[in-house]
Formats: C-alpha cells, sequence, structure tokens
C-alpha cells in the first residue's frame, strides 16, 4: 500500500510531462485513471518507440504503468460528463492541453472544481498561461534552445546540441508532480483545492539556478569550453579524455589522487581547489615580505605567452583582482596575445576569470603587422595621464586605418567563433594523435593557441633537444611553428585567425605525422 492509497487521480495528458507526473502518482499508490481518444492516446502505436501494426508502443507503456484507461468522445456531451463525474470522485485532475483547449472541452479549472470543489487541478502547457507563445505546443528540443540550456552542452567549437533525454519534458513532468503532492498537502491541512499550472519553459529556466546566478551575482556568463561540458565556473579536470584504449570521465577528483594514478607527482598533496588557494596565498605573501608594500599594479597574461601557452585555472585573476584591491592596486591584462577573440571562448582572454581589469593593453596584432598598441582602461585612471599617447608605438594614421580594417574584419567574419571551432578541432586531434605517444608530456590550448610539451619517454623529464627535432619535422613538411617554455621543450602555434578548415586539417596532419616521427626516434 503506498502512500497515496485511497486517493484518485484523473489523467487526460499525453506525450511525456504529463504521463510521467501521473505514473509517478501511481508509482505511490494513487488510483489513476487515464482518459483517452476512443482510438486511444496516439503514442500508443507511434513506430518510433518500436510498435508495428496493433503492438504497444514502448515508450507508451514506460510513461503510463500503475494506470487503469478509459477511452471517451470529449467531444461529445456525453463524453464530458463522464469525465466530470469522474473528477467528482476525484482529488487530482490533470491535463496538458495548449491553454483554451479546456476551455472549449468544458473540462477547465472552474467547470471541475464546479463538481469537485476541492480538487487538485494540475494544467502543463509549452508557454504558460499568457504571452506571445500561449498558443503553441511545446517541444522538448526547442524549449531546450529557446531557456538557454544548450549553451551548457559540448564544446565551443561545436554547434548546439540537445541533452541525450527528453530532459524538459522530464523535468516539466516532476514539476508537475510535486505541483500535485503540494496541492495535495494544503488541501489535507485546509480542505481547499489548488490550481497548479506547470510550463515547459519555466521548469527548463528553473534547473538553470546554477548557472544564470553565477551570471547575475558574480558577473561570469555562461559559455561552453574546450571540453564538452559548458560550465563556466567549474575547475579543471572536468569532462571526458581521450585515452590510448578509450575515453576517461572525470569530474574535478582529488588532485592528489590523480596524480598518483596518473603518475603525476606535481599533484602531490594538491586538493580540490588547492592550486587556485596555493597561488593567491603565494600572491598575498609576496605583497607582504617582497614589496615596500606600495605596489602599483600587477600585470598577468590571460595565456602565458612565451612561458609555452600555459594556462592558470579559469578564475584565478579574478581571485587575485580581490587580494589587489585590499591593497588599492590595479589589475593589468595584456591581451597582446589573447585578444580579438583569438582564445575562442571571450574576445578578451581576462574574460574567463570573471573579472573586469582596471587596464587592458594590446599591441601588434590589432593592426595586422603594423605598429599599433593602446590601452583601454577606467575613465578616472585615463583622465590622470598628462600626456596625449601612451602606447609603445605612438600611432599613426596608417597603423590606425590597418587596425580598424582588421576589427572590422574580426568582428564582420566573426573570427571568434572560427577560433573556437577550429581550435577545439586542431586541439582535439592533438590529444588523440598524442595519446600512445610516450614522447609527449602534454597538450593544452584555448581556440588558436595550443602548445606541446616534448619529454624524454624514460624519465618524463622537459625534453629541448626533442622539441629541436619537432621543429625541423614540421619544416620538412611545410609548417613551420614556436618553441619557447620555461625549459626550451614546448612548442607554440598560434595561427592566423582566419585559418581555413582546410588548412587547420592539413596542420593537424602534419603535426601528428611530425609527433609520431618524433616519438619514435626518442625511442631508439
Amino acid at each position: 500500500m503506498g502512500i497515496l492509497s485511497g486517493y484518485r487521480v484523473v489523467d487526460l495528458t499525453i506525450a511525456m510531462a504529463g504521463p510521467l507526473a501521473a505514473m509517478r502518482l501511481g508509482d505511490l499508490g494513487a488510483d489513476v485513471v487515464k482518459v483517452e481518444p476512443v482510438s486511444g492516446e496516439w503514442q500508443r502505436h507511434t513506430p518510433a518507440g518500436g510498435a508495428e501494426g496493433h503492438q504497444i508502443n514502448a515508450s507508451f507503456l514506460s510513461l503510463n504503468r500503475n494506470k487503469r484507461s478509459l477511452a471517451v468522445n470529449l467531444k461529445s456531451p456525453e463524453g464530458r460528463d463522464i469525465v466530470l463525474e469522474l473528477a467528482r470522485r476525484s482529488e487530482v485532475f490533470l491535463q496538458n492541453y495548449r491553454p483554451g483547449v479546456a476551455e472549449r472541452l468544458g473540462l477547465d479549472y472552474e467547470s471541475v472544481r464546479a463538481v469537485r470543489p476541492d480538487i487538485v487541478y494540475v494544467s502543463i502547457s509549452g508557454y504558460g498561461e499568457s504571452g506571445p507563445y500561449v498558443g503553441r505546443p511545446g517541444q522538448d528540443m526547442l524549449l531546450q534552445a529557446m531557456s538557454g540550456a544548450m549553451l551548457n552542452v559540448g564544446r565551443a567549437s561545436d554547434p548546439p546540441a540537445p541533452a541525450g533525454t527528453y530532459a524538459v519534458d522530464a523535468i516539466t513532468g516532476y514539476g508537475a508532480f510535486e505541483g500535485a503532492l503540494a496541492g495535495l498537502l494544503h488541501r489535507e491541512r485546509t480542505g481547499e483545492g489548488q490550481l497548479v499550472t506547470v510550463n515547459m519553459l519555466d521548469s527548463a529556466i528553473a534547473v538553470q539556478a546554477q548557472e544564470l546566478s553565477i551570471y547575475t551575482v558574480g558577473g561570469i556568463p555562461q559559455h561552453r569550453g574546450r571540453e564538452v561540458h559548458g560550465h563556466a565556473y567549474i575547475r579543471a579536470p572536468y569532462g571526458t579524455f581521450a585515452t590510448a584504449d578509450g575515453y576517461l570521465a572525470l569530474a574535478f577528483p582529488p588532485l592528489a589522487e590523480l596524480g598518483e594514478v596518473l603518475g603525476i607527482g606535481e599533484f602531490a598533496g594538491m586538493d580540490d581547489d588547492a592550486y587556485t588557494a596555493a597561488c593567491v596565498q603565494d600572491l598575498r605573501h609576496v605583497l607582504a615580505t617582497a614589496t615596500a608594500g606600495d605596489v602599483a599594479c600587477l600585470i598577468a597574461e590571460p595565456v602565458q605567452g612565451v612561458g609555452g601557452f600555459t594556462m592558470p585555472p579559469d578564475g584565478l585573476l579574478g581571485d587575485y583582482a580581490a587580494v589587489l584591491r585590499e591593497r588599492g592596486a590595479l589589475l593589468i591584462s595584456d591581451e597582446v596575445q589573447t585578444a580579438w577573440g583569438r582564445t575562442g571562448e571571450n574576445f578578451w582572454g581576462i574574460g574567463a576569470h570573471g573579472v573586469t581589469p582596471d587596464i587592458i593593453t594590446f599591441a601588434k596584432g590589432l593592426g595586422n603587422g603594423l605598429a599599433i598598441g593602446g590601452v583601454i582602461a577606467r575613465g578616472d585612471l585615463m583622465d590622470g595621464l598628462p600626456g596625449n599617447g601612451i602606447s609603445t608605438f605612438g600611432g599613426n594614421p596608417l597603423s590606425t586605418a590597418a587596425a580598424n580594417a582588421t576589427l572590422d574584419y574580426v568582428l564582420s567574419h566573426d573570427l571568434q567563433r572560427n577560433a573556437a571551432e577550429l581550435g577545439g578541432m586542431i586541439i582535439s586531434g592533438l590529444r588523440e594523435a598524442a595519446a600512445p605517444l610516450a614522447a609527449v608530456g602534454e597538450v593544452r590550448g584555448k581556440g588558436l593557441m595550443f602548445a606541446v610539451d616534448l619529454v624524454d619517454p624514460a624519465t618524463g623529464a622537459p625534453s629541448p633537444a626533442l622539441a629541436a627535432r619537432m621543429l625541423e619535422e614540421t619544416r620538412e613538411r611545410g609548417l613551420l611553428i614556436g618553441k619557447g617554455g620555461l625549459y626550451g621543450h614546448t612548442l607554440r602555434m598560434a595561427p592566423p585567425m582566419n585559418l581555413s578548415e582546410a588548412e587547420a586539417k592539413e596542420g593537424l596532419g602534419i603535426l601528428a605525422d611530425a609527433l609520431r616521427a618524433v616519438n619514435e626516434e626518442a625511442g631508439k
């Protein structure tokens, strides 16, 4: 005997959300009577669920267990009277008609309440009881798109994609189930019935509370990154990663344990957010012990360039900014290499850190090779400058015209999207190619900024010699790349932002082939 034993539910719903809600009430012991057209609900015999001939669709069965069924012609006065009589002897009434249909059938809340004043009446719709879309049917995938939920799925380089399940239908169904239970509890306490309205758009938005709050409170917009999850605030490692014999799913594991499993000694002693916390503590220590206390600013590259395209965890520079504000110091974001959408995720690299810097600096990339540099800063800072120019190259009409033309091209051709799509393809391809190669220590990158560390296959130590050899291997194949990093063992690559898909695939093929050649040579 279930907790709802003794309660009767009239179920006039179709498809998924409503039948799911009614089924869950039945699972808890309620006597659910499903009212269908004389020919049966359309989903009974839909071939998409594997039904043939007079067979019943498996999807229909999965959503309608623990129910009795009644076939009624609701468009006839006799059919309407049958349903109202059933409602008179029931506690819950569910329907998911488009707004206005229940009224035309004489089965709206007021009509049902007239025969059963304490009824809990649950009305489910796609877009609510009013508004410009009130007459439209709710469809799961369309509502995933309209609600923004598709921005939570996939990589930045991928087109928007729906969830693998009918997520909005399921969420709405459970919202209706919850509403029915709340209505019954209110009825038990007060003797009053309730009108419960649930719609799919509200439901799809409500479950994005974290993403929306992070933006409205923390100022971090939702965006899709290099990995398939889309949570702008979740720290690495999080996602699915290619390995030599399949894929590995990781969700922010303790770094010490992950390091032990993967043989990465640098992770020893670290757990969860320890890396970011250690960096912030180190900044406090440096400011307190290595300065006179009157530090003017901290200049940071969102992606460290010459050091080998090393990237701090997203959000670290935001934490740094909080420490700097305590001391009245400025945060300057050096965007010489990361600006104009090159990272694919944001127009400025600092966008990954959830903070607006006091000053942004940029340089020759904007001029597409011509000499120009510039500064963006708070108004009070700019007003305090005594001179008319502060860039390395004072600027001239030719360079300025080139900068304007370059910026127009970047925006009109959506090169940030190009960087996200092609960069994601290249980085994923490099990781897949590098997975079985002992000479590759790490592949990392954002958009069209990516790097590969070469290491000694026997010891794992940085190998400048292999990096130098890699430059020769790619040059012989027609591709020029750069080298850098603390130990000179890092291959640094930042292709033009107007890179074509064909060029990206050709370059990826050359890199993968050269890596295999270097790895084979290192193993001899």
